[in-house]
């Protein structure tokens, strides 16, 4: 099973946001109007420029009907948006019309949410339909794809790298590396009602990314309930890492030999398992700290079939 690597010299922070409701509209605004206020450059999440930080705004699957009021705030302000549309959720023809004359908005796309069980090649008709309805709704090819929900096999990784995707979007908590065109990046996803204050967004965009090598296992979709995640710390990183999980808070089974790491999650079947590990950082000057995270997502499901090489 192939390692990756992963450090953002230049960031990118993916602010997505689901679970969309009228009173969206106004939270949204206010977390534009707080990134403008920071000076960091909002981008597209396909036409990304390199050796900067900068933030991208993605909307998951919402209605037509919000985003007929979403939409407008970023084409009066001439912002880039990243909408991310299930097109087997979309029946109507007419529901994606008035996309295709929006300004600076790029179209991401994702099957069905049930394609994380069936088998590559039932991922791939599914992928390739997708693909299909895009093209013929707006005359060229996706540049982004979404994993339904950020979950996915090295089948499924290595199908969409077939792809001329620009993005690969998955749901591990992170700040992206804006140079790296075929890892899965992660996001910062926001739900309206629950995690979308102006002091959460602010932690976010002070999230500085650990710098890490040799990441495996590169995949979410466990086939064991105890998958064995291991990565190296490079650069000036290095110290203690701790770990938490949306289960049990700090996972106890972390094994840290110098700047190589292992943590050893307990999953039961059909579990999500959000993993995040920070190290603080103290600033040799001042003294003070600053945490740097990445976040790893598992869920295990029972009879998984992981196959080594693609059928």
């Amino acid at each position: 099973m192939p390692a990756y690597s992963y450090a953002a010299a230049s960031k990118l922070y993916i602010l997505s946001y689901h679970d969309l409701k009228e009173q969206s509209v106004y939270i949204i605004q206010r977390h534009i109007d707080f990134v403008q206020s920071t000076n960091i450059p909002i981008t597209s999440l396909s036409k990304r420029t390199h050796d900067t930080t900068s933030v991208t705004f993605v909307i998951e699957n919402a209605t037509p009907q919000i985003l007929r009021k979403i939409a407008p705030i970023f084409q009066q302000e001439d912002l880039p948006l990243t909408i991310l549309i299930a097109f087997d959720d979309w029946r109507k023809k007419d529901d994606l019309s008035f996309l295709t004359a929006l300004s600076n908005v790029t179209i991401g796309i994702y099957p069905m949410a049930n394609d994380v069980f069936h088998e590559p090649s039932i991922f791939t008709e599914n992928l390739n339909r997708a693909v299909s309805k895009y093209r013929e709704t707006f005359n060229a090819p996706p540049e982004v794809f979404a994993f339904p929900q950020g979950l996915y096999t090295e089948d499924m990784l290595a199908i969409t790298q077939k792809y001329s995707f620009d993005a690969l979007i998955g749901q591990e908590k992170g700040v992206a590396s804006i140079n790296d065109y075929k890892a899965v990046f992660p996001t910062f996803r926001f739900e309206i009602d629950k995690n979308s204050s102006l002091e959460e967004l602010a932690m976010v965009l002070k999230t500085e990314p650990l710098s890490l090598m040799d990441i495996t296992p590169n995949y979410t979709l466990s086939k064991t309930p105890h998958p064995v995640l291991g990565y190296t710390l490079t650069g000036d990183d290095e110290g203690i890492i701790k770990c938490f999980s949306n289960f049990s808070g700090q996972i106890k089974e972390v094994f840290q030999i110098k700047r190589r790491i292992e943590v050893r999650p307990q999953l039961s079947a059909y579990q999500r398992m959000e993993i995040n590990c920070s190290l603080e950082k103290l600033d040799r000057i001042t003294g003070e700290a600053t945490w740097k995270k990445k976040g790893f997502l598992f869920q295990y499901v029972p009879g998984l079939n992981l196959q080594d090489e693609l059928p």
